[in-house]
Order: C-alpha cells, then structure tokens, then sequence
C-alpha cells in the first residue's frame, strides 16, 4: 500500500500520518498550525481522503467515489467548516467553496467582519452523534478556527471533550494562541513551516506551468502558497515597477517623486499589496547582497533589473544591506499592524537614505 503520493511537501508529517493511519493510531482531534499559506488545510483535506478512501493499493487515490466526493466538498460525513460573514448568501458561500475545491492551497475571501457562529457548532455536535452515512469515519475539518467566538469554542469544546470513536477533527490554524487553552490541550499539534523554494514550484506545477515568471512569484512569496497563488492572478510587474521607483526616487533624493509614488501606493488600500511591495525591496537588497558577496550575477530574483543592481551594487560596496533588510522586515511588521503607510514609507526611505549616504564611497 502507498500513501499520499500525490503530496509533494511536508514530507516528515506525510510520514507521521502514514503512521498512524498504518497502524490505526490517529489521533483523534489534531491542530494543524503554522503561517499562513503553508499548506495546512491541503494536507488536511487529502487526510480526509486518505481515512476514506475504497482503493487497495494507492491512498488516497483521488479517482474512488469517497475522494471525488471529499474533493468536491459534497460527502455527507465531510465537514469543511469556515469563518463566515452574516451578509453573506448561501451562493456567496458556495463560490467560496468551489474556490478551495479547485486549488486547495489557494486562499478564499474571507474580508470583513467574519466568525464562526454557535449555530454552525451546534450542527456539528448534533451530526456527531449520529454514524457516518457511507464513510468509514467522519471528519470535521475547521479552517481558521481562531475565529471561532468565544460561545462557539466552549461549545466546540464539547466534541473534544467527548469525541465519537468514529470521528476524526482537524483544527487548521495560522494563529494558535488565539484558541482557547483547553481546545488547544485536546488535539495533537503538528506544525507546518513554510514550503521550501522547491516545494513550493513543485505545487504551483500542479496548476500551472512553470515559467520565468512563475518562479520569480515563487521566490517573493517566500512560502507562502496562498500569496503565491494569488500573485499568479494579478500583474506582478505593476508591482515590481512601483517597488523600484520608491527605491529610484530615495536613492536619488527625488522627493516629488518619493511622494508621489507612495501616495499612489497607498491609495491601493491594500495591506497585501504593500507586503509584496515590502518583499520584493527585500529581494532587491538580497540581490545585491549576494553579488557584493559572490561576485555572481546569476541566481538573482530580480534578473530584469540585473544591469541596475549590478550599479547599485558597485555604488555602495561598503553599505549595511542587511541592516536595511532588517529595517524592511520592521516596516512590513508595522504594515501587518494597520500602521499609516505613509508614515511608514516614509520614514523607511530617509532611513535607507542614511545607511547609503554613509557607506557611499
């Protein structure tokens, strides 16, 4: 019998679950947490199809009706069960779940006030009593479950506190301290770090070609599959355009310009917007770090603005670029905590323009 052969990443918890499934000693309720984009809810969903699966040599296959079903999120003992908006319509939910039937790994809208509520959970519990209609175990799986409200969690509770033999939980969560302590005491925890480089490209390989393109996004998510997915949707070179006339316009002490380009960043709105603008100057300092270090052009992320970062680099051979790495890191911190991001892109290139002026030669 093989196991999982469809996963590509994870490989050290691949093999822990074939464990346990192997020798019939899963554990009852797991929390699956780690940062966003890791691939948590993918690897939980393909344990669904594995404990379910009809096929005697492959598990899971993915061509039984059991996985069909389970992938397509309409098996009757399969329960996906995520943050939700009381606006929202029955079709809105419904769009949001052929969106994770057709890539896993990928995100879902989620935006506004959303939450788990009591009414959900009471399903759940009432479900739980009954046996599973054609599986051979139910399973709960609970994406986001930080966001369940505090009613809800005591409510969910329950189940952990007396889970049926035949049902199996999996909590997915980015956010882990945000659980309440006695739901966190009750599952088995297995952390997910973000996929490597190569992990990552052999993911996006299942949905798209690999390209120049596809593998520069897979660098700038830096593990992140959820942003690397949605980075594949929207038009990455705008991106990488306003990210080198920020950098452009503080170099060259244009400050018209430094104004101009982060008023027009800012009036995006969007806090993953600005992120990838923060990562992308990243890469850029990480480029001329590794040419300043090697001496090599090659294996640079941003390969269409070699000729620039080769001058930037002979320009300040002396700079601190790591301290600017670490000022970048700062300031995508504040961004992820709703910081004014004019006052934050502006006080990070007067402080970029320090570093420079005095490494200059």
């Amino acid at each position: 019998m093989q196991y999982f052969l469809n996963l590509t990443i994870h490989s050290r918890i691949v093999e822990r679950l074939t464990e346990g499934i192997k020798r019939k000693r899963l554990a009852h309720a797991y929390l699956f947490y780690g940062p966003e984009g890791s691939g948590k809810e993918a690897i939980a969903l393909e344990l669904a199809k594995a404990v379910n699966c009809k096929h005697t040599d492959s598990v899971p296959c993915n061509t039984c009706i059991s996985c069909n079903k389970i992938r397509l999120f309409n098996h009757p003992d399969i329960k996906y069960i995520f943050p939700t908006a009381t606006s929202w319509t029955f079709d809105e939910i419904k769009v949001r779940i052929r969106q994770r039937a057709k890539n896993p790994y990928a995100g879902i809208d989620l935006s506004g006030h959303t939450s788990i509520q009591i009414e959900r959970v009471r399903e759940l519990k009432m479900e739980a009593k009954f046996a599973p209609y054609e599986a051979e175990k139910k399973v709960y799986i609970v994406s986001h479950a930080e966001k369940m409200t505090r009613e809800s969690s005591n409510s969910f509770l329950k189940i952990l506190e007396e889970p049926p033999s035949n049902l199996l939980i999996i909590l997915t969560t980015s956010s882990p301290d945000l659980l309440l302590d006695t739901i966190r005491s009750r599952c088995h925890l297995i952390y997910f770090h973000p996929p490597s480089f190569k992990e990552t490209l052999s993911v996006i390989s299942q949905y798209h070609p690999i390209t120049p393109k596809v593998e520069k996004i897979a660098h700038i998510c830096q593990g992140n599959l959820v942003k690397a997915f949605h980075d594949l949707e929207i038009e990455e070179d705008d991106k990488r355009k306003q990210m080198y006339a920020f950098l452009h316009s503080t170099v060259t002490h244009d400050d018209l310009q430094l104004f101009r380009v982060i008023d027009e960043m800012a009036r995006a709105r969007d806090k993953n917007y600005l992120m990838n603008i923060l990562v992308l100057l990243i890469l850029w300092f990480q480029d001329a770090l590794h040419i300043q270090s090697f001496g090599q052009q090659t294996d640079i992320v941003h390969a269409d603005y070699q000729a620039e970062i080769n001058r930037f680099a002979d320009l300040y051979p002396l700079a601190c670029f790591e301290d600017i790495i670490s000022m970048l890191d700062q300031a995508a911190g504040q961004i992820k905590q709703n910081v004014y991001p004019q006052l934050v892109f502006t006080v990070l290139a007067f402080r970029i323009r320090k570093i420079l002026k005095q490494t200059k030669v």
